[in-house]
């Protein structure tokens, strides 16, 4: 039976597949109604223009990450208000993000506890937003291998050298290359 959270699956589904120019194949072939769960707990909670009001903060938040730190915190913050800690790839993300804006203005005890809320989140299901489900995989891995590398270097900066350390060989196992950095200038 066709009800309205079907249907707002299928043209979730059907826009997925058009913003990726997809073909029917290709379709079958990448699962794109794997991002169904997501669509359901957005309608049924009424959270789409949240999560789009995000989205833009987010990416604001990115755009000034680098230069203006204190701003993005900001930015994130907000989205992670606007997601009301949603388990989604936006969420985890937006976390990891803001602990390493947090170590660039040297918070680092709140740096210590965004690393860990995205090591937490990964660590379960994680709800579809923004990315089309084959790239799911490859986000949480980016935002991990951001959190084990702001977490080590909270815990260096509070005196925590063993665990900075073990930090940053976790960072380099999940693929983080600037981590080697620190492991040949503290870790030896």
């Amino acid at each position: 039976m066709l009800t309205v959270k079907n249907l707002t699956v299928l043209l979730l589904c059907i826009r997925v597949a058009y913003s990726q120019q997809l073909t029917p194949e290709e379709i079958h072939k990448k699962n794109v109604l794997r991002a169904d769960s997501l669509a359901f707990a957005l309608s049924s909670k009424g959270k789409l223009d949240s999560i789009k009001s995000a989205k833009y903060d987010f990416d604001d938040g990115m755009a000034v990450a680098e230069t203006q730190p204190e701003r993005a915190i900001n930015y994130f913050t907000n989205v992670i208000k606007l997601c009301d800690d949603d388990n989604n790839e936006m969420v985890l993300e937006t976390y990891a993000m803001r602990a390493l804006c947090r170590t660039m203005i040297h918070d680092y005890a709140l740096a210590l506890r965004d690393a860990d809320k995205v090591i937490l989140l990964s660590s379960q299901p994680i709800h579809l937003v923004l990315y089309a489900p084959w790239r799911l995989r490859e986000t949480i891995d980016e935002s991990v291998k951001i959190a084990y590398s702001a977490r080590g270097i909270a815990h260096y900066s509070l005196g925590n050298t063993n665990e900075a350390c073990d930090d940053w060989r976790e960072a380099i196992k999940k693929g983080d290359k600037s981590s080697n950095e620190y492991i040949d200038k503290y870790c030896r």
